[in-house]
């Protein structure tokens, strides 16, 4: 499977949301921000999802023990968390809206091509530098070009390059959208199968988490299209369908994991039996 590179997009103005104020207001308040960076954190994999294990009875026992936190600390957080409508739970799932609405993620190869265009931009720009001193020198020591020309005609040669760069720019822009409009148009046709199967438009975290997962893989489409007629049938009462969608789609995933690990176990202790090593 290819690597992925993960990060969390931090808002300048986190600290001045008032939530997060009051948060930080009550006794211990700048434990329990942190707390909920931490959560956050937790969440990146997942699009926003926390699954718990159940190793622990009470969840913010679990909690605790994954992020290295006292427990009370993590209940209170957890409280006021769902209170401000910053958590939603869903039997043993967390999802995290802000969290989802932030994260951001691209492929080995894509990180790798991005530094590797950056360095070749700086490159030909030293190069281009070098190349305008080395002439602008030589016409000096002719006395081909007074101080003034050669001034314009560097300057001429930078803005031609910086145009020619602009288009390149413009044009993988262009590649870009071309290739994440078939993305918007399954996330577009998500959002219309959701809002017929529950009776309302789905959230904007709920569509940022659907086109992070459409962006990694294409074929999600039919395994969230699933997910969403799975919740509308389900025996349960769902006060809010979206992380209950998003928890069947984790569940899904981690089972069919486990099957290929399975599989993969039993392919090994197959090979060993025919060469007789069992």
């Amino acid at each position: 499977m290819a690597k992925r590179y993960y990060w969390l997009k931090f808002q300048m103005d986190f600290f001045q949301s008032p939530v997060i104020k009051k948060l930080r207001r009550i006794a211990g308040g700048d434990t329990y921000t942190i707390i909920y960076l931490k959560l956050q954190l937790m969440s990146i994999p997942d699009g926003g999802v926390i699954k718990l294990t159940g190793i622990e009875d009470d969840p913010a026992d679990e909690i605790a023990l994954m992020i290295d936190e006292a427990t009370d600390n993590v209940a209170v957080t957890l409280a006021f968390l769902q209170k401000h409508k910053l958590l939603e739970v869903i039997d043993d799932t967390f999802f995290l809206p802000e969290a989802a609405e932030n994260i951001g993620n691209e492929s080995e190869s894509a990180r790798r091509m991005r530094k590797l265009r950056k360095l070749k931009e700086t490159q030909e720009k030293d190069a281009l530098e070098e190349i305008n001193k080395n002439n602008i020198d030589k016409n000096r020591n002719f006395g081909l070009l007074d101080e003034g020309a050669s001034h314009c005609d560097e300057n001429v040669t930078l803005e031609e390059r910086r145009e020619e760069k602009e288009k390149e720019k413009e044009r993988d822009r262009r590649v870009e959208e071309e290739f994440r409009g078939e993305e918007f148009k399954q996330t577009e046709t998500i959002s219309k199968i959701f809002t017929q199967s529950f009776g309302y438009e789905p959230d904007k975290s709920f569509r940022t988490s659907i086109r992070k997962m459409l962006e990694q893989k294409s074929t999600y489409f039919t395994e969230i299209c699933n997910a969403i007629e799975d919740a509308a049938k389900s025996e349960y009462e769902i006060n809010k369908a979206e992380p209950y969608v998003l928890a069947i789609i984790k569940n899904k995933r981690e089972e069919r994991l486990y099957e290929e690990e399975w599989l993969d176990a039993y392919e090994v202790q197959r090979r060993r039996k025919e060469r007789g090593l069992l």
